[in-house]
């Protein structure tokens, strides 16, 4: 992975310091146990923007060249994002992305611009997988839940991303101004496909045909020398607990908290590490029915005195949760409260940068009907991880939901920007859409008057 990493910071020109977030990165031996995980046998790796550290997984492989793209191509979209706000037509994002995950590693460089893998199937044939239409591309239906379609669009987001950055390589028409001009536009709100062949200077019908002509020649790219990584790396065995904990964590951000409870059932308390799982266990075994069994439990574990960021969090959580059940059953909920501002704000203390525990104060603070206080902790966290996807996500759609599209619009399209297809995803859009739609009344009834 730190080969790759290299490879992106400098092919992209990008300094050390400006990627500085950490990633959780979790290796699997053993394929069946990864597939508890990523609940797809076809993958061998993925990558996942948490509310906590962004956190990939792998399926570990015997020698550098038979590497996840997978998991590199969700990790230039997560570098991206830090390394930049702007917004990116869709093919272009997942070009790019597929084109440096491809990257071919040597001992002291990597080469960029080879054919991916996974895309061979479409460039090499010209049947149902072939190469789309430019026109098509640059408008892709995004209703279309066809594996087929999308293979297709991959693979020829690639290409038009390869054609415009080496093309030049092989002799054909360099368009990298040209192109850089239109990205920059597109940024600005020119996103038309009509902008694309503006900016390029070319018909789509002759780009068609170049494209065609393309696809005969050999591929050219880039020979990029890898860094070698100067700083110490440290090595230990996890204890049971700390595994089993780790592993727990890693399922509850991908959204198997049934996973997580299994990992946690192997609690040793005689061991290391079992407040955490414990606490963990706790928040997610709790329901209506378990509270006073799970009160017990986290009475013997709470401790007001424990400098454990972690532990700490979990604390914020379970209390929280506790909250809003007595909200729901309209008992009083004053002690769980302050309970879980205590430990949300002694997290904070701890680490500064953990989010999940700005999440739970402000959430809490919005239960509570404080809901000033909410909305400036989401603004202060947004402030500080202004590229954080979740963040941007939460602030988008509380905004949306008060009908404050004007100020919810940037960050809801932050999320469109920067996801795949999927529920938020959708949910953005759906918002964006209800934005346009309430606008064009207000348009409409002021020309009225």
């Amino acid at each position: 992975m730190e080969l790759f990493r290299s490879t992106l910071l400098n092919y992209t020109g990008t300094d050390e310091q400006r990627i500085d977030n950490k990633l959780k990165l979790v290796h699997f031996d053993n394929a069946n146990e990864f597939e508890k995980f990523s609940g797809n046998r076809a993958i061998t790796g993925l990558f996942s923007e948490t509310w906590g550290i962004p956190l990939a997984i792998s399926l570990r492989n015997q020698d550098v060249n038979s590497r996840s793209d997978n998991i590199y191509h969700e990790y230039v979209h997560y570098f991206m994002n830090e390394k930049s706000n702007a917004v990116y037509p869709l093919w272009y994002k997942e070009g790019f992305a597929e084109m440096l995950s491809s990257a071919d590693f040597g001992r002291e460089s990597a080469f960029v611009g080879g054919l991916p893998k996974a895309r061979d199937y479409s460039f090499n044939r010209w049947g149902a997988y072939r190469i789309m239409q430019v026109d098509t591309l640059l408008s892709p239906d995004m209703e279309n839940d066809s594996p087929i379609y999308w293979h297709r669009f991959y693979s020829s987001s690639w290409f038009l991303t390869h054609y415009l950055t080496f093309g030049y390589l092989a002799g054909k028409p360099d368009y990298r101004n040209r192109f850089h001009n239109y990205l920059l536009s597109y940024a600005k709100g020119d996103r038309s496909p009509e902008a694309f062949f503006a900016q390029l200077k070319i018909s789509a019908k002759e780009l068609q045909k170049e494209l065609m002509k393309y696809r005969r020649e050999r591929l050219h790219g880039f020979n990029i020398k890898i860094k070698p990584y100067g700083k110490k790396i440290n090595y230990r065995a996890l204890e049971d607990n700390e595994a089993n904990f780790m592993l727990a964590e890693v399922a509850t951000e991908l959204g198997n908290n049934q996973l997580a409870v299994n990992y946690l059932k192997n609690l040793d308390g005689g061991k290391s590490g079992w407040r955490r799982m414990a606490a963990l266990l706790s928040v997610l075994v709790m329901d209506k029915e378990d509270v006073g069994k799970t009160a017990k439990f986290m009475e013997q574990i709470e401790s007001k005195d424990v400098d454990d960021y972690l532990l700490n969090t979990l604390f914020s959580r379970y209390y929280l949760n506790r909250m809003v059940v007595a909200k729901e059953s309209g008992t009083d909920f004053d002690l769980l409260y302050r309970k879980s501002v205590f430990f949300s704000r002694k997290s904070i203390k701890e680490n500064p940068s953990y989010i999940p525990a700005y999440r739970n104060l402000w959430l809490a603070y919005a239960e509570n009907g404080e809901t000033v206080k909410s909305v400036q902790t989401m603004l202060a966290v947004l402030n500080k991880f202004p590229h954080n996807f979740n963040v941007n996500a939460e602030i988008g759609f509380y905004l949306a939901e008060q009908e404050r599209y004007d100020l919810a619009r940037p960050y809801l399209s932050n999320v469109v920007a920067w996801s795949h297809a999927g529920s938020l995803r959708d949910k953005a859009q759906g918002f964006l859409k209800a934005a346009t739609d309430s606008n064009s009344k207000i348009l409409a009834d002021k020309s009225e008057n």
